[in-house]
């Protein structure tokens, strides 16, 4: 059971509590809908010489948290378990002025919903076979507004998962949004220096816990030379610290297990506005004391009960079933970034030859020939339930980096042969799946078949997935992708295209639409990209090829 237990907690986005750093108290207010409260009526204009009551000039408050309460109960009645999960309500003139942050925080609601539905009736069938008796299990989701202006909405997320063991898991994230464009902010984008920043953080950390330094030291995993790397640095390249900018400055937090042993607790530091001066971006920086308890009121929602349900391992349950929203390509608005900072390519070397080896110019550059399966630094991608082919894989399971618990499992027949919802369209020819990339929380898969064209022109296309959702975020123009792997760096995806009297590209994408930014002609179709620091490799058919990255 245990491994179960392991394994769906995984699933989460993180394992974390209401104990959280800076634990919020939420104040809950006497039972009512927010429904029930947009519905009431407005407040009576005084009359002339009359002054109004203080209740009739208060301002809208901006947000609402309706808490969603979650009990799972046996037949005999009891308490199996119980949840918890918030739901973030813009109000309507904050709606109005920033639709895409109402349509990024109805889809947090959705996960955040169905995530506490689910742990709730698996730990409610856990705790019917529990012989230690250590139910009611309970899996909680509480959420605090941190900050609301035009330029950062900030949302503090405590976490909480008990269902057996020797403690519960509990963590706190922050949901930090651009308030125009509903996208997410990553620390790199509020700070000056983010090259100095992972030194600047790891130092004050230092100071401030000086007892557990050497844990910190010896807690970061191996990297892929077998050294321990700098954590510090690992977690700003993988954009996963906890963070948020407050009227103190630069607050961050690290949950149990984050950076060191679950005894260690919660780690926060805050790098202050006068002893880090121009460290946050000015745009960024709060200069008045903020007032959270002005930016949001709470209300409980009406009690859901659910039914104890054996889920089974990840590894039982079964693939996800992607649908297929149409051929052409589209992109959903609520993830477009007008701000997103792409790169160029500037040619350094081209060796031409009749025929590139691939495989053998990979181990001469120390590069490892690509394919799936393979493991990246969090993930390892098994491709699954190949058609006409052994190669022709449908199917996609992704792993932790052990290979330990199935993460996620998803069926991408219909996705990627149809028939689509728009036409019931199927492709001419078996397409399947040629490379993945987990990056920032979005699945990006490559797509295609190996033939002309002409044969199936709807084919070696991107697509992004919502990890959380399971839904299709975007889809590339087609003919941009049909190399062993892709690369992104930054807001850019490096991929490329080519066939045999076809014409050959390295094609640039914007990572949050899958927008075509740029194109570079090459001699044949590439095959294989590598990057190094500010180099990318590059083996096409018969051309070895090396670029500068610019911009990054």
């Amino acid at each position: 059971m245990m491994k179960k237990i392991t394994a769906l907690l995984i699933l989460f986005v993180v394992t974390a509590g209401f104990s959280g750093c800076r634990k919020a108290e939420v104040a809950v207010n006497e039972p009512s809908q927010a429904e029930e409260a947009a519905e009431t009526p407005a407040p009576e204009e005084p009359k002339e010489g009359e002054t109004p009551k203080e209740s009739e000039t208060k301002e809208e408050t901006p947000l609402t948290v309706l808490v969603h309460s979650v009990v799972c109960k046996g037949d005999d009645g009891k308490e199996l378990a119980t949840g918890t999960y918030p739901e973030i309500l813009l109000s309507e003139d904050k709606k109005s002025s920033y639709p895409k942050l109402a349509d990024s925080l109805s889809k947090k609601n959705e996960e955040w919903a169905d995530s506490v539905r689910t742990s709730t009736g698996t730990y409610g069938y856990y705790c019917m076979t529990d012989d230690m008796g250590l139910g009611p299990y309970s899996s909680e989701i509480k959420a605090e507004p941190d900050r609301f202006d035009d330029r950062l909405f900030s949302l503090q997320i405590n976490y909480y998962d008990f269902a057996g063991g020797a403690h519960p898991n509990h963590g706190t994230e922050f949901l930090n949004l651009d308030p125009v464009t509903g996208r997410k902010l990553s620390l790199a984008d509020v700070i000056t220096d983010p090259e100095g920043a992972p030194k600047l953080i790891k130092d004050k950390v230092y100071a401030a816990y000086p007892d557990l330094v050497e844990e910190i030291e010896s807690y970061a995993y191996l990297g892929e030379e077998g050294e321990n790397e700098d954590i510090f640095t690992r977690k700003f390249e993988e954009d996963t610290y906890t963070w948020s900018v407050n009227d103190e400055g630069l607050y961050i937090c690290f949950s149990p297990y984050e950076i060191a042993t679950y005894a260690a607790g919660y780690i926060d530091i805050t790098l202050g506005y006068d002893e880090y001066p121009g460290l946050i971006v000015k745009a960024y920086a709060v200069s008045d004391k903020i007032d959270k308890k002005a930016l949001s009121e709470v209300t409980d929602a009406d009690t859901e009960e659910v039914s104890p349900e054996d889920s089974g391992d990840a590894e039982d349950a079964g693939p996800v079933t992607l649908s297929n929203p149409g051929w052409e390509s589209f992109y959903d608005e609520v993830y477009e970034y007008q701000g997103a900072k792409h790169i160029s390519l500037t040619k350094l070397t081209e060796e031409k030859s009749d025929w590139l080896d691939t495989d053998r110019w990979a181990e001469e550059n120390g590069f490892v020939p690509r394919r799936l399966p393979y493991a990246d630094d969090m993930y390892y991608y098994e491709p699954a339930s190949p058609v006409e082919y052994d190669y022709m894989y449908n199917e996609l399971k992704i792993y932790d980096k052990d290979k330990e618990n199935l993460l996620y499992d998803f069926d991408m027949y219909t996705l990627i042969n149809g028939p689509d919802e728009k036409a019931g369209k199927t492709s001419r020819l078996t397409q399947y799946i040629k490379w993945a990339q987990i990056y920032k929380d979005i699945l990006y898969v490559s797509v295609g078949h190996n033939t002309y064209s002409s044969s199936e022109p709807d084919t070696s296309y991107m697509i992004a997935i919502n990890l959380g959702l399971s839904t299709v975020i975007w889809r590339s123009s087609p003919l941009v992708s049909n190399a062993r792997n892709f690369k992104i760096v930054g807001d850019t995806i490096i991929c490329g295209y080519g066939f045999t009297a076809e014409d050959d590209f390295i094609y640039l994408l914007d990572v949050f639409t899958g927008k075509t930014v740029d194109k570079i002609k090459v001699n044949s179709g590439p095959d294989q990209f590598e990057v190094v620091g500010d180099k990318l490799y590059v083996a096409t058919y018969n051309t070895a090829y090396t670029f500068k990255i610019e911009g990054i």
